[in-house]
């Protein structure tokens, strides 16, 4: 028998690139398959010490290094991570559900669930009177922060912050936000902007009625969308949302390098008519530069170093856009 045992030959000893050669010159993987198949059926009853032996790890691939597979985050609160990668969404989905096990242990969550979401009516007619796009997260997720910061309780107060009613804003930025409508209105001549602003509550000491629902999901909607202009992100948004607009660009400001002071500049600036535009252009470019997100920046050493710096760092700092999520979960 021609190359066969019979006849004291050995067997030709088999190199990478004659397999290779070998497969190649077959007509399709099935014939592959037999010059293979029977290449192995003649090695069977050698000795396992021979050096003509292919090892069967020689045909196993080598495993590539451990990748994360892709993460669809849920629609409820995906557009709070936008602009995360596969990790970023990742380690956001944990949080989300650690944060959804932590309310479910309440034993009044599900009371609180119901008074958050009684609101919805009012928040759909404030984003609509407004001029929200029908397709904005924004007016979607207000539900998810009534439930984080008031719980849905309407009249609840701050007493350490000053913070008020179900979005817990404080009169000072309730100010703002309505001088801000009337110069949209003066601007758009917008019917429902004027609605709006006629729906507005006051207090007989003419300060804003932050207690009344409808005064208080309007007047913070206009701060979420005040927020957006700085931070080009909706997780960023609702983030500086409770942060605070300052604290939020410092933050930004530490994750580009810019020291403290320069940092704190820029934050006295926004309060100047003639400077705001600036700071406005310089703090959203650097968002959408880096694509920045509440992982990503609150990844970064520096942020968080500046953060406790000005003492804007804690629990709730790390923890609160996956509580929005957690409650837009349960809202839904």
């Amino acid at each position: 028998m021609e190359g066969g045992e019979g006849q004291g030959r050995k067997p030709p000893k088999v190199t990478r690139r004659l397999f290779i050669k070998a497969l190649g010159g077959t007509a399709g993987g099935a014939a592959a398959g037999v010059v293979l198949g029977g290449f192995l059926a003649s090695q069977k009853d050698r000795p396992k010490s021979s050096p003509q032996i292919i090892s069967p790890e020689v045909l196993v691939p080598t495993p590539r290094p451990t990748e994360v597979p892709p993460v669809k985050l849920p629609a409820q609160y995906t557009a709070l991570f936008e602009n995360a990668n596969d990790t970023e969404k990742l380690e956001a989905k944990k949080m989300v559900e650690e944060e959804m096990l932590f309310y479910r242990n309440r034993g009044d969550y599900k009371e609180i669930v119901a008074q958050s979401s009684a609101w919805t009516p009012i928040v759909k007619e404030a984003a609509t009177l407004l001029g929200f796009r029908h397709d904005s997260p924004v007016p979607k997720l207000l539900p998810a922060l009534i439930f984080v910061e008031s719980e849905g309780v309407a009249s609840a107060k701050n007493p350490k912050s000053g913070a008020e009613g179900l979005c817990q804003i404080k009169q000072g930025t309730a100010r703002d936000m309505f001088k801000r409508l009337i110069r949209e209105y003066e601007s758009k001549k917008s019917v429902g902007i004027k609605t709006a602003l006629d729906k507005i509550a006051f207090n007989h000491d003419r300060t804003i009625n932050l207690t009344d629902p409808f005064t208080n999901v309007a007047l913070s909607l206009e701060y979420l969308d005040f927020s957006l202009n700085y931070f080009p992100n909706t997780g960023l948004g609702f983030w500086a949302f409770h942060l605070g607009l300052g604290n939020g660009i410092q933050a930004v400001a530490a994750w580009a390098g810019i020291g403290l002071l320069e940092g704190k500049q820029m934050v006295e600036d926004i309060k100047v008519y003639e400077r705001a535009g600036g700071v406005l252009d310089k703090v959203s470019a650097l968002v959408r530069k880096s694509k920045l997100n509440v992982v990503n920046l609150l990844g970064s050493d520096a942020v968080v170093e500046r953060l406790k710096k000005i003492d804007a760092f804690n629990d709730n700092t790390e923890k609160y856009t996956a509580r929005i999520g957690a409650a837009a979960m349960l809202l839904s």
